[in-house]
């Protein structure tokens, strides 16, 4: 199976919706396949000019307007199909007609607006690989005909697939090869621990999570091969991160941490919170000079260092106070190595994105640093 990232990803399902392609993405649990699919559909609605709306996030009576007029939108509709039945697909008999030689099927409702003339949008089935063989069966025609039941969708929409793999315990089954031969397929890749947390920077995840991963490097994606425990996903870390925001017991966060993304990273995460009980923030700020007595073995110090320094600066509310700040970060670059000092800047970055790239190009001190770092500091 050829293997691509999540930028390589995007541009695929990008591809497939221009050509009117059906794409299959496998890939492991956690690693956000869905999520791709749904940030390049609203990629695709804005640059096309039309309103993204999901189907599952809008009311009964909007859904009903969206089968009377679907100009000017573009449609998302992420189904899980190993929770639908042959019927959610080909619909449900109507006996409210005076035709009684014949039966009409009223089909779903997201269907019907998929059917209109200027309907535009895509069409996501994820975990189709734990989907009834009643259910795949019903998809084939989907996936080449675009139609569903008696209706014929229009042919402007794409049509996403995704599953996981074997190899994850994950119960799946053998997609049929008639299926299959319907539609390309690719395999997501685990994302690298650089990848992950530029993707956490930009997502505004914990800064504590964030200096975490790049201190373990492999942490975000643990899986146990029996099935036993808890794994640890891209998505563990990130629902992980929303759950402890504005707490600082670490009991009480290696709690939620072991029901979250498993007690061995629990564990694991617990011991590098533990460093901060090192670090006296306002010290090292003031006399950056004091990083050099930081042994240099110990790189969770270093790390937990960075990510202190990051939740300081954002429990200042005041513009001038995070101003002095970045003031302090800026000489402090000068004792850290180049690894730290850019994953530092882009921490504080990710803080407030606007502010910090506004603020950080004005700072006469740090003309310097923006020369050899601006690069890492402009892709997002």
């Amino acid at each position: 199976m050829y293997e691509v990232n999540h930028e390589e990803l995007k541009k695929l399902i990008e591809i497939h919706y221009k050509k009117k392609t059906p794409l299959f993405i496998y890939g492991s649990f956690g690693l956000g396949k869905s999520w791709v699919v749904r940030e390049t559909a609203k990629k695709i609605a804005e640059e096309k000019g039309k309103k993204f709306i999901e189907w599952n996030k809008i009311s009964a009576k909007e859904k009903q307007e969206l089968t009377e007029n679907m100009k000017g939108k573009f449609l998302f509709y992420d189904e899980t199909a190993s929770q639908i039945l042959p019927e959610d697909l080909r619909g449900l008999p109507s006996f409210n007609n005076s035709h009684k030689e014949y039966v009409e099927w009223k089909p779903n409702l997201v269907f019907t607006a998929f059917s209109k003339p200027d309907a535009d949008g895509i069409i996501f089935f994820d975990e189709l690989n734990l989907a009834s063989t009643l259910v795949t069966t019903s998809l084939f025609k989907v996936f080449q005909n675009k139609a569903v039941g008696e209706v014929s969708l229009n042919q402007e929409i794409g049509i996403i697939g995704a599953g996981n793999l074997h190899s994850d315990k994950s119960s799946v089954f053998d997609l049929p090869a008639p299926l299959r031969d319907r539609m390309s397929e690719v395999q997501l890749q685990v994302p690298s621990y650089e990848q992950f947390s530029n993707w956490c920077l930009k997502n505004r995840v914990d800064a504590r999570i964030v200096a975490f991963i790049n201190a373990r490097k492999s942490i975000h994606h643990r899986v146990d091969e029996e099935g036993i425990n808890k794994a640890t996903t891209p998505r563990g870390m990130e629902r992980l991160s929303h759950l402890i925001e504005g707490i600082q017991d670490h009991d009480e966060i290696r709690l939620i941490a072991s029901s979250t993304v498993g007690e061995a990273t629990a564990l694991e995460f617990s011991k590098f919170l533990q460093m901060e009980r090192k670090i006296d923030v306002e010290k090292i700020l003031q006399n950056p000079k004091l990083i050099k007595e930081l042994p240099e073995r110990e790189l969770d110090l270093r790390y937990s260092l960075l990510s202190s320094i990051t939740a300081y600066y954002q429990s200042k509310k005041e513009k001038k106070a995070r101003i002095e700040i970045l003031k302090q970060v800026v000489v402090m670059c000068k004792y850290l190595e180049t690894e730290f000092s850019v994953l530092l800047l882009r921490m504080l970055k990710g803080v407030d994105v606007d502010f910090f790239m506004r603020e950080i190009q004005i700072i006469p001190e740090a003309k310097e640093i923006m020369k050899e770092y601006l690069n890492y500091l402009i892709d997002w």
